[in-house]
């Protein structure tokens, strides 16, 4: 779904062999691969949680501070949407695309709601 939304003209939302998350290439077939989005799991208990974070409009200069999930590769960085594009992005937007790609994926149909509409229906039904 987001290895989808990350394809562009010029680059390619592909998987990284040794990362996880989604990368995009160097339209010059270099070795040198960026990282677009990060997918993380969380398993306790139990119980599942998962997600990730899509960089659309993220500022790149924080991840100089850090070392972005621990890879040290000198041919691997981070990217966002914006960056590739070169000019900022309408968030909604992609939030809409995502939710598409999300329903073409899971073959599912998927709805907007409110946040007091959740939280009303997750006290009635998993209390």
């Amino acid at each position: 779904m987001n290895i989808k939304k990350a394809s562009r003209p010029g680059s390619a939302g592909t998987g990284c062999f040794f990362y996880t998350g989604v990368w995009v290439e160097d339209a010059k077939g270099t070795t040198t691969a960026r990282k677009i989005c990060a997918i993380g799991v969380h398993l306790s208990r139990w119980v599942s949680m998962h997600g990730f974070a899509f960089n659309i409009n993220t500022n790149l200069d924080y991840f100089n501070h850090i070392i972005p999930c621990g890879i040290q590769d000198d041919d691997k960085s981070v990217c966002s949407l914006s960056s590739l594009l070169g000019n900022e992005v309408d968030l909604q937007e992609i939030k809409k695309k995502i939710n598409i790609a999300f329903g073409e994926v899971f073959d599912v149909e998927t709805k907007t709601v409110s946040t007091s509409a959740l939280h009303a229906f997750v006290s009635q039904n998993m209390a």
